[in-house]
């Protein structure tokens, strides 16, 4: 079995059509994204998280020292 060549390939910068205008991965396919919509959802859990946890830990000091 041959393996594939592949080549790179640099529009001209001044082509204008879509395909050239747009970087890698900014195509607007919701497929795109998926890993970046995981890292804002872990980014959000864990703030929720420490929020959540400083609250706590406020309630026990308090309760501790009252």
């Amino acid at each position: 079995m041959t393996v594939p060549v592949f080549q790179e390939y640099e529009p001209a910068a001044d082509c204008g059509c879509p395909g050239c205008g747009l970087r890698p991965g900014m195509d607007g396919a919701p497929s795109a994204a998926p890993d970046q919509r995981c890292r804002r959802a872990l980014a959000l859990v864990t703030a929720a998280g420490v929020v959540l946890g400083g609250a706590a830990a406020g309630q026990v000091s308090a309760a501790a020292a009252g």
